[in-house]
């Protein structure tokens, strides 16, 4: 090989390098690019995650809340109940009281018999 051989095959190495620069350069740019996007939309993630938490944090606390309510009110709702039922025992056994009373003076009377009518006059 001859020297200007040489030396064309060196200049042609150097154009392709020269080319595989630019290429390179040129995938660089758009990984910059994806890399720009990429960050922003990690930003814009942040963002709504901590939107998203604060959300969360409202939202469970309004259930938790809500919770409280609501047990609050069936307990107070149950112990409505029990007291109306407490009355209602003891509307029961009086009731049961007057029925056994009631019976009682009917038997009295019935083991009495009937009057005479005689007797009245």
């Amino acid at each position: 090989m001859t020297e200007s051989e040489f030396l064309e095959r060196i200049d042609a190495h150097i154009a392709q390098t020269g080319e595989h620069i630019a290429e390179t350069r040129d995938h660089i740019a758009v990984a910059n690019r994806h890399m720009e996007r990429g960050n922003d939309l990690f930003e814009r993630f942040l963002v709504l995650h901590d939107d998203t938490r604060g959300f969360i944090h409202e939202m469970r606390l309004r259930n938790e809340r809500f919770t409280r309510d609501l047990i609050r009110e069936v307990r107070s709702g149950r112990e409505e109940v029990l007291a109306q039922t407490d009355v209602l025992r003891d509307l029961h056994r009086e009731m049961t009281a007057q029925r056994d009373s009631i019976w009682r003076v009917h038997d009295t009377l019935e083991q009495l018999g009937p009057e005479d009518e005689s007797s009245n006059d």
